[in-house]
């Protein structure tokens, strides 16, 4: 089937994907603790466990481009892309656990994104993939089951330049875009809840929210192309040649460089187009980053709500309304249904007004 609006590319959906590409799921892939994968742009998928890396199966023939690993929950699902010349069109593959296999599908972006990214989503076992278009990130949808490929939407990043990036889910199904400077190491996360992914339906060039994002500068670690996540909700980084963990809340580096190159780019140009060679990928049980929420401060509320928000805390501080806590306060401080500390007024609640004098006749 040839492009038609946001569904393109050239569609088999036959016995094919139900046999071979999708079922059974025969990577057989291990996601033991602190261990994830890693494809060089020449087709070596290798396996890390802290600095110790090696080689899994055989290299995928014929390929200089290879990107956008993403493996399936437990590991049985192994998919991963070709990219043409400009990046702009990609031809899909999986892994069988020892060899590559290319699919007749080849797919070009109607919106001429620069595909540098890919990984399953748990939630539906769909392989979303993606890249950039000036500040815009724009994220395919491949389902092998059918054969058939659309467009999610778009995320604003805010800026255009030299960058690189990836993708990755957590286990809830939550996607993040990972953007990082080629020149200075600042490296920014999106992340587009579950939610908002489950409610597109016909997708489109539709702008996606982002519902939070954290940056950081990281020092002589720049280009970063590749994430995962870890069981505890740690973060591998990746580049051209090295890949490493980095606390979620304080970016401080945990442990030694794992050596995952050796694999030079097909293009010294455009940024965009540099090859993954180090795209760290461990699917099962990893959790949401934990990263730093901002908190909820008062003077970002309107202002008739303010002395509620504060009266709140300070109830919450104290237990108050939880069972056996103290009763909760006013703004005046008191227990509502009680005028300060009159004795008459606490045994006789009824007694709340004032009542009318009686005037003689």
């Amino acid at each position: 089937m040839g492009a038609s609006g946001d569904v393109y590319g050239n569609v088999d959906a036959g016995d094919f994907y139900a046999n071979e590409f999708v079922g059974p799921d025969r990577a057989g892939l291990t996601c033991a603790p602190d261990t994830y994968y890693a494809l060089t742009n020449d087709g070596q998928l290798k396996v890390v466990s802290g600095t110790s890396v090696t080689n899994v199966g055989n290299k995928a023939p014929g390929v200089t481009r290879f990107n956008g690993l993403g493996i399936g929950a437990g590991g049985g699902r192994v998919y991963a892309y070709e990219q043409s010349a400009n990046s702009t069109s990609v031809t899909m593959w999986y892994f069988d656990g020892l060899n590559w296999h290319p699919t007749t599908n080849t797919f070009s972006s109607s919106a001429g994104a620069y595909f540098i990214a890919g990984d399953v989503n748990p939630s539906d076992q769909a392989y979303y993939f993606g890249g950039y278009v000036g500040s815009r990130f724009y994220i395919d949808k491949f389902v092998p089951e059918t054969g058939v490929t659309s467009r999610v939407g778009w995320v604003e990043l805010g800026m255009s330049g030299s960058f690189n990036g990836d993708i990755a889910f957590d286990a809830a199904g939550n996607l993040f875009i990972l953007r990082s400077s080629t020149a200075d190491g600042t490296t920014t996360l999106f992340s587009v809840t579950a939610a908002v992914l489950a409610a597109v339906t016909n997708g489109g060039d539709r702008q996606m929210p982002t519902s939070q994002s954290f940056t950081q500068k990281l020092t002589g670690f720049v280009g970063v192309n590749g994430i995962a996540f870890n069981s505890t909700g740690g973060i591998y980084l990746g580049t051209q040649t090295i890949a490493r963990q980095y606390h979620p809340a304080t970016w401080e580096k945990v442990g030694g460089d794992a050596a995952v190159g050796g694999a030079s780019p097909a293009s010294s140009g455009d940024p965009r187009q540099l090859q993954r060679a180090a795209d760290p990928e461990c699917q099962e049980g990893h959790q949401e980053p934990q990263l730093p929420q901002r908190p909820v401060r008062a003077q970002h509320l309107p202002q008739r709500h303010r002395g509620q928000h504060r009266r709140h805390q300070r109830n919450d501080a104290r237990g108050a309304g939880r069972p056996g806590g103290p009763a909760p306060r006013d703004r005046r401080g008191e227990v509502p249904g009680r005028r300060g500390n009159d004795p008459r007024i606490a045994r006789n609640p009824r007694r709340l007004h004032a009542q009318p004098r009686l005037r003689g006749s």
